[in-house]
């Protein structure tokens, strides 16, 4: 006999009127409750599998909803912020916590200066801009550049960016780093080894913070709080390209020669063309490496001959480009 079977002979052990399931002994009202209930937690009966995954659902409609994690649609909207959300119960608890006027109520209070946070990760990033004035653990404090650490691993990792000490090296380039954490991760490129898998949508990355900025994709959590205007990001480098505009000081800097910019890309195509020497455009004729490629087009004329630069090119050619073009006699174009 089958365990639905049982299930329904088990009715005539009714107490008030109640259905009682045989398995897990749950009472229901009503004959239909039990009859979702057991194909719901049970899965008995006809189940519809999910083609992306390995998923059973107990109806089509119970399916529909969750494909919405392989899709990424997000049906329910809340009509006073504009927040989509993929489940229903999601669009309630967002009105019930925010009181549907789109920002969440702040719960968390900043011990330092009374300001009130809705998460507790953005009350976390902002107790980071009163530095001394929240008491901590021992800090380890670099006699060189003053940075502060909370761990003594740190800051001896940090003392090779001063030392120029890069202990571990890559098996498969001429690459060394001044920690095993940054050599594994740099091993990734050439093995193509991706451990870290997204639950949402099965994408997998080389890095786990790659893969916790990816999953707030899939949340909406934006954790790093601007404490100037409030604006939230996903990513510190977000936050810190955007605190520029409040500041006009730039966040990401150089640990080898000090020099600052205001996004993290500018900072690592400084870091790889000026202190690592990379030289990435060539010169056909003479096999002559450049950092620019506006370089390698200035060196070009040497060899072409051209009588004059493309405005394309060179729409604001600058003193010392001028002074090139002379000295090989090569007159500019009206």
């Amino acid at each position: 006999m089958s365990q639905f079977r049982k299930c329904m002979l088990s009715t005539s052990n009714k107490r008030g009127g109640e259905f009682e399931c045989v398995d897990c002994f749950k009472f229901f009202k009503l004959k239909s409750s039990l009859e979702r209930h057991r194909r719901v937690i049970h899965l008995e009966g006809d189940t519809y599998s999910c083609p992306e995954c390995d998923a059973r659902c107990p109806d089509k409609g119970t399916l529909a909803r969750h494909m919405y994690t392989h899709t990424g649609l997000k049906p329910y909207s809340c009509t006073r912020c504009d927040k989509q959300f993929s489940r229903k119960y999601h669009l309630e608890r967002h009105i019930i916590q925010t009181g549907c006027d789109g920002n969440p109520r702040p719960t968390h209070p900043c011990q330092v200066c009374g300001r009130m946070f809705s998460r507790k990760d953005n009350l976390r990033e902002h107790l980071r801009a009163h530095a001394g004035q929240v008491k901590r653990k021992k800090k380890y404090t670099c006699v060189h550049c003053e940075k502060v650490f909370h761990g003594s691993t740190l800051l001896h990792i940090h003392m090779r960016t001063h030392t120029g000490e890069k202990p571990y090296h890559c098996d498969f380039c001429p690459k060394s780093f001044p920690s095993s954490g940054a050599m594994k991760k740099h091993r990734r490129m050439h093995t193509g080894e991706r451990p870290y898998e997204c639950k949402q949508c099965f994408a997998k990355f080389a890095a786990k913070e790659t893969l916790n900025r990816h999953v707030r994709t899939h949340t909406g959590v934006k954790p790093h709080s601007c404490q100037y205007c409030g604006k939230s990001f996903i990513q510190a480098s977000q936050l810190r390209a955007h605190i520029f505009h409040h500041t006009g000081e730039n966040g990401f800097t150089c640990t080898i020669c000090g020099k600052a910019f205001n996004r993290r890309a500018r900072l690592l195509l400084h870091v790889k063309y000026i202190h690592e020497g990379a030289k990435p455009y060539e010169c056909e004729q003479c096999s002559k490496t450049f950092v620019r490629k506006e370089d390698l087009a200035r060196h070009t004329i040497l060899h072409t001959g051209v009588k004059g630069l493309p405005a394309r090119t060179f729409l604001e050619p600058h003193k010392t480009l001028r002074k090139s073009v002379k000295h090989t006699d090569f007159k500019w174009r009206n």
